[in-house]
């Protein structure tokens, strides 16, 4: 059955049958379309890094695999939070949103920021993801400075949020008074 509405673009679903949604032939062509447009999502392992040799630095890795942290040296490089997420490119550029002003340089991606901050930057985002490592030598006032941070973080989303909603409200108010104002003229 054909109901005559013609689609826009590959993904934009069809109309006409409502099971026809999971069909091979959609999947295909969503999953075609995506290819083309170069869209991919991949899941991956974003961890926050330390240095010895860099105080006050931290280094953001994304990989598709975990990184090794069973039996870390006690030595230069240290991975202090590991996090999975289903879409590893976005967790980057979120953290890269909330952490944009100490960006030191792009192609390594180091931050001068507190490794507490890092984490919690990284642990307040608002994608599916799950916690794999957190370092066990983190002291407890470490551990209870990221979780305020991160409390931080998130009340300033949900704030952010709010302000925006309340101005699409504050849009459909002035449309409806400027299509009531119309109508009495």
């Amino acid at each position: 059955m054909y109901c005559g509405r013609r689609r826009t673009t590959p993904t934009e679903p069809p109309c006409c049958i409502a099971g026809h949604y999971a069909s091979w032939r959609w999947r295909f062509t969503l999953e075609t379309y995506r290819a083309t447009q170069g869209i991919s999502v991949k899941a991956g392992y974003l961890a926050v890094e330390t240095h010895q040799e860099r105080p006050g630095l931290v280094r953001l890795t994304l990989t598709p695999e975990p990184p090794h942290t069973s039996a870390q040296p006690p030595g230069d490089r240290r991975v202090r939070y590991v996090a999975r997420f289903n879409d590893g490119d976005a967790a980057l550029m979120h953290t890269h949103e909330i952490l944009r002003w100490r960006l030191l340089d792009l192609q390594t991606r180091i931050y001068r920021v507190a490794f507490e901050r890092a984490i919690a930057a990284v642990d307040a985002l608002d994608l599916k993801h799950r916690g794999i490592y957190l370092d066990p030598a983190l002291s407890d006032t470490a551990r209870a400075a990221i979780a305020a941070t991160k409390q931080r973080f998130i009340n300033a989303r949900r704030r952010k949020d709010r302000l925006f909603e309340l101005a699409g409200y504050l849009g459909i108010a002035l449309l409806l008074l400027n299509l009531y104002a119309l109508s009495l003229t």
